[in-house]
């Protein structure tokens, strides 16, 4: 009884800071301030409502699109459907049945302004927030700011919202707009890359690789502006799992041609092994990490751990790998520069297995396996299968078959 009292005063407790937090008193202030003066809305950036891409759009530019058709094996089905599937976003039913449908819609928006604090589009006349769904993201869209307005960008305006994780960025945004500027062309009209502050390092050299490229400008958002956009180009995504970004091995390689400065390469692998350690995140974490460094080691792989700082490494390195071990994280993103045919060792925890990386090999055609280690704890830290690890890695080198298989 006494521990039972225990837990539930330190359960009203936590209710009590929650209520009195100060990001939860501004949001009501911010509230109960647009509520009382409706007038103050738009001046305060208070949208509360968002439209999608498709309903704001003067035009759909094009649809890039594809379809991947070979089926999973017995035992990968099996994977996505009793393992995946519950960590797996939102899906169509039987998601792992072939073929799968990918594309890109690109629309043309006018009259809309960027805003610094958010990252996010909002219609220049109040009718609320631009998101691809149509439904505002999370509250911190609609928080309030005061903003200063920036000149007008000019031209096109490829907006490029903020971003602190690797995967998300490389496949949601680095790809989707190396895809354009590949079909817009170097040169044809003012092309001006638009990021918002706040970003993680790894978004600024990769926005300048691609202006340098394809003859475009990229202008960083300064904070506490907004930005006019004469004309602004957005996508959506579409795929059969809201976790499976589309990745086209041309775009990939003309991404890394970018990043390298260097003429696109559709190069088999070149014989390195290659390991992208994960160490010191906040999550994830390999609790075996110092004997898998040494399995890898033994095996005649390489290590690198990937960084903000040494983005032009990952992509170099990753594009001359014949063989890649990572623990699943966003390193993996890195998957997206591999060669074709390349084989691919992930290694899971038990309780957290998702299908994200088996589907982006599927795409690029890469040689994918999946390791399943020991029950994560309160972090997802987790040991990995050892004997597991030492089979997928003393397994013969990869051929062009791309098939994939579960240990």
């Amino acid at each position: 009884r006494r521990a039972a009292r225990w837990a539930e005063m330190a359960r009203k407790k936590s209710a009590w800071r929650r209520a009195i937090a100060p990001r939860r008193l501004r949001w009501s202030a911010s509230r109960a301030l647009v509520f009382a003066a409706p007038s103050l809305r738009r001046p305060l950036n208070f949208h509360g409502r968002a439209r999608s891409y498709e309903a704001a759009a003067r035009r759909e530019i094009f649809e890039d699109a594809h379809v991947v058709e070979r089926p999973l094996s017995e035992a990968e089905r099996r994977f996505v459907q009793e393992r995946a599937r519950a960590n797996d976003g939102s899906a169509v039913e039987a998601y792992w049945q072939a073929p799968w449908r990918f594309s890109v819609r690109y629309f043309e928006l006018s009259d809309v302004e960027m805003l610094a604090h958010t990252g996010c589009l909002a219609d220049s006349g109040g009718a609320g927030l631009l998101t691809e769904t149509g439904a505002p993201e999370n509250w911190n869209r609609d928080k309030i700011a005061l903003l200063s307005k920036s000149a007008p960008v000019e031209g096109t305006a490829l907006p490029v919202r903020r971003y602190s994780n690797y995967f998300h960025f490389m496949l949601e945004a680095a790809l989707p707009l190396t895809a354009y500027l590949e079909r817009h062309g170097p040169g044809v009209d003012a092309v001006t890359l638009v990021s918002a502050p706040g970003s993680a390092g790894f978004v600024a050299p990769t926005l300048d690789a691609l202006a340098r490229r394809y003859g475009a400008r990229h202008l960083p958002l300064r904070r506490g502006a907004k930005a006019p956009l004469e004309r602004a180009v957005v996508w959506r995504r579409s795929s059969p799992c809201s976790d499976w970004p589309m990745a086209r091995r041309e775009t990939a390689q003309a991404l890394r041609a970018a990043l390298l400065d260097e003429a696109p390469a559709m190069r088999g692998g070149e014989g390195r092994r290659l390991y992208l350690r994960r160490s010191g995140a906040k999550i994830r974490n390999l609790q075996n990490a110092a004997e898998v460094s040494a399995l890898a080691a033994a095996h005649g792989f390489e290590t690198l751990e990937p960084s903000a700082g040494n983005l032009m490494d990952q992509a170099r390195v990753t594009g001359e790998a014949s063989q890649i071990l990572a623990v699943h994280g966003a390193a993996l993103a890195n998957l997206i520069f591999a060669p074709k045919g390349s084989r691919v060792v992930e290694i899971l925890a038990s309780d957290f297995c998702k299908s994200v990386y088996l589907m982006l090999s599927r795409q690029l055609d890469l040689d994918h396996h999946l390791v399943v280690g020991g029950a994560g704890d309160y972090r997802q830290n987790f040991a990995a299968d050892l004997t597991a690890v030492e089979a997928a890695l003393a397994a013969p080198e990869p051929s062009t078959s791309g098939r994939a298989s579960l240990r």
